[in-house]
Parts: C-alpha cells; sequence; structure tokens
C-alpha cells in the first residue's frame, strides 16, 4: 500500500536514509542477567561504526574491499565454532524436510490450537507443528471465545503456551483464563500440551506447589531427564514447580537432581518447564514428535 515493510526475525544493525539525505542508525545488543553496561555500549558502537564507515568512505577510484574473514579461520577457530554448535537444535540447524516421514508424507494428521500467552516463541511452536503435517491454529489468549469449551473441542489436541507473569496471581486476568482452560482440559479428559507458564499453571491445578527460583534460568541450557531420556533443553523462567508429597495417581513426573519439575504426563497431558522449540534444544523436534506418539497414537502415519 505504498508503505515501507520489513519482514525480519531480528536487526542486529540498520540504517534508514530518508529522501532528503538524512539517516537514522540503529543497533541492538542482547541485555541478559549478566550483561555489563559498560561493555553493551561499546558493542552497539562498533556496530554502527561499520554502517557510518561504509556511508562516508570515498572510494570513487579504489578496489572495492575484499573479504577477510578468511584470514582469521584455522583449524582452532573452526572447531571452536563447532562446538558452539553442536548442542544448538538440530531441527532450526538443518533441513527440515526430515520433520516428515522417510517417504515425505506429513508425520502426523490432526488439528491442533496454540494459545499464545504473549510469548512469541508460539509462532516457532506452530511451525514445528505445521512441518509435522498437523494443521495449526495459532490464537491469542484474549481473543478466545468468552465460551472456551465448544472452541477447545473442535481441536484433536491444545497446546497451552508461555508466557510471562506470576502463575498464581489469579488477579491477572491472563492467569485466570489461563487456569480457566486447564481446568477445563483436565475435566474434559482432553488431550493438550503445556510448555512453561501452562506446564506452570497444570502443575498448580494438580495441586503442587510453584514458586520463582534465584537466580531465573533465562536463556539457559540444561541436561535434563525427560521420562529416561537425557536431552539439553533450553530454559527461560523464573518459576519452577515442585513434586507433591505423594504421588499424583496417573501422572508421571520427570525431577532433576535440584528438585524442580521439568515435565509431566499423563494418559492426556505432556507438559514441559523447558521450551522444546529453542534454538537451545538439541533434539525440539524428536521430543515434539514422541510427545505426539503419546497423546495422538492413532493420528500417528505409519
Amino acid at each position: 500500500a505504498g508503505q515501507p515493510t520489513l519482514d525480519s526475525a531480528i536487526t542486529i544493525r540498520t540504517m534508514e536514509v530518508e529522501l532528503d539525505g538524512q539517516a537514522i542508525i540503529q543497533s541492538g545488543a542482547s541485555i541478559v542477567r549478566d550483561s555489563v553496561p559498560h561493555k553493551e555500549r561499546l558493542e552497539i558502537e562498533a556496530k554502527g561504526q561499520g554502517l557510518l564507515r561504509a556511508i562516508t568512505t570515498p572510494t570513487p577510484n579504489l578496489t572495492p574491499p575484499q573479504p577477510v574473514l578468511a584470514k582469521f579461520m584455522d583449524e582452532q577457530v573452526a572447531q571452536v565454532l563447532a562446538g558452539r554448535n553442536r548442542l544448538l537444535s538440530r531441527f532450526w540447524f538443518e533441513k527440515q524436510t526430515a520433520a516428515a516421514d522417510t517417504a515425505g508424507r506429513p508425520f502426523c494428521k490432526a488439528s491442533v490450537l496454540i494459545i499464545d500467552n504473549e510469548d512469541q516463541f508460539t509462532q516457532m511452536l506452530k511451525h514445528m507443528f505445521d512441518r509435522l503435517g498437523l494443521q495449526t491454529r495459532l490464537c491469542g489468549w484474549a481473543n478466545l471465545p468468552a465460551d472456551v469449551a465448544p472452541f477447545l473441542a473442535g481441536f484433536d489436541l491444545v497446546l497451552v503456551g508461555p508466557g510471562p507473569g506470576d502463575p498464581t496471581d489469579l488477579q491477572d486476568p491472563k492467569m485466570q483464563r489461563g487456569h480457566e482452560i486447564v481446568a477445563h482440559l483436565l475435566a474434559a479428559q482432553a488431550k493438550f500440551m503445556a510448555i512453561c507458564l501452562g506446564h506452570q499453571v497444570l502443575s498448580l491445578r494438580l495441586g503442587m506447589v510453584v514458586a520463582p527460583v534465584d537466580p531465573p534460568r533465562q536463556g539457559v541450557q540444561k541436561t535434563v531427564d525427560l521420562f529416561g531420556q537425557a536431552q539439553p533443553v533450553g530454559f527461560y523462567n523464573t518459576f519452577f514447580a515442585r513434586p507433591p508429597a505423594t504421588p499424583i495417581p496417573g501422572v508421571e513426573i520427570a525431577v532433576e537432581e535440584d528438585g524442580y519439575i521439568s515435565a509431566l504426563r499423563s494418559q492426556n497431558f505432556y507438559s514441559f518447564q523447558g521450551h522444546i522449540e529453542s534454538v537451545l534444544t538439541t533434539n525440539g523436534i524428536d521430543i515434539l514428535k514422541a510427545a505426539l506418539h503419546w497423546l495422538l497414537p492413532e493420528r500417528i502415519l505409519s
């Protein structure tokens, strides 16, 4: 419609040039728990300097600059880079056609509703489900119909997604809605998955204690036991559930050595505290497939 558009996952550095020649340069840095403000400022300045040099260095009669990265690459550097990537998600690093079966068919035929609790990780989850051949719909928690029961019943599987906030704060409309949805799914014995915030709400509905941890696990990869399999998983959470004093009939609990719950499963649900869709989860697509096999065996193509 004649307006500027940009479709990009992330912009590290940008320069927007107006028709009158004025330019605005912006760059970003990742602010995490261990960030050092002075170093972050230096990083932003270094990124901006590259753009400034590009528009202020006269080169009409000079040979264009040649690539220089090869001068710094040797076997040791290559090994360090490969090692850094070794435990990152194979789904996001490799061809995603492997998500289908060996005959190139979809992995599963089912409809899925992903409830977005204000965390765009749900876009990554939708992409993974789509690659497996499921019919996936993404809906924000505030956009669900008031009478949610018949709406949820229209899907083979519901995923209660991640999001910010305190799952114990029942004054928060989002948390109220999340508890209502999970309570309904449990009562209806519907098939559902839950991740991060959704997992915490499920834990609370099952009678467990959910409390904040210090330090929070924001952007942390940790190898945890997921029902007999050791898996490197990405965590982005401030709250953790603790196991109940007595076992819950029909519910299996995967517990870390420090006593935090990493996953839950029963005949009708499968939940994860970590983000199986994260680039920090090495085998996320396989973990998702295993959960689907558990919940929807009749929908898996043989």
